[in-house]
């Protein structure tokens, strides 16, 4: 039997066949919702109502300020938060990597579960990856906007390691489901079943 085979025999174990497409759709997903909250921030901060029949409404800066920037809304976006100090080039440069593996998942999917699978690693290293450029976002963003809007009196004691986002509750909980310890893994619906059972 050639290698080709064993690689093909490999892959199409239903398990391992079920975790590549999971594996795949939970990056493409995630990505595909990263990219609509980077493009989404910039435009709230611009939104100045809404109106019932045309939907937000959004300053004319917006067009100057972030979507003069480049001619696709997530570059032109991207370019925003780096203008303002929210990330730099080597973010915008990982968010490029990000974009061609998506792309590869998205449009090679076939190739991924019938010929090569998934690289383990290669897929670790760069979900981390798109977790860590969430967060660092949804940071910046926190401190840059929405803190404006919390009702507390410490707010100038607050710094990054205190604030904790839905991108960290995400990542945190993905890696836990997927864990190959059964106890983290299984550690959320063992607890949500004491709480019905109670």
């Amino acid at each position: 039997m050639n290698e080709n085979a064993k690689k093909m025999l490999e892959l199409l174990n239903p398990e391992i066949f079920k975790t590549n497409l999971i594996l795949s759709s939970i990056f493409i997903a995630y990505f595909e919702n990263s990219t609509d909250y980077i493009i989404d921030q910039p435009r709230s901060f611009f939104c100045n109502g809404f109106d019932i029949e045309k939907g937000d409404i959004i300053d004319p800066e917006y067009k100057i300020k972030v979507l003069s920037l480049d001619k696709k809304p997530i570059n032109a976006s991207l370019l925003w938060f780096k203008e303002l100090g929210a990330i730099n080039d080597d973010d915008i440069e990982t968010f490029e990597i990000l974009r061609r593996y998506r792309n590869k998942l998205s449009h090679e999917l076939s190739k991924i579960l019938f010929e090569e699978g998934i690289e383990s690693s290669l897929y670790s290293e760069n979900l981390a990856k798109l977790f860590e450029l969430r967060i660092k976002i949804e940071k910046w963003w926190f401190f840059f906007f929405e803190i404006e809007f919390i009702d507390i009196d410490t707010t100038e004691d607050l710094n990054p390691k205190d604030v904790t986002t839905g991108g960290e509750m995400i990542y945190q909980l993905f890696m836990d489901l997927l864990s190959d310890d059964k106890d983290r893994a299984n550690f959320y619906i063992n607890e949500l079943k004491k709480k019905i059972d109670s």
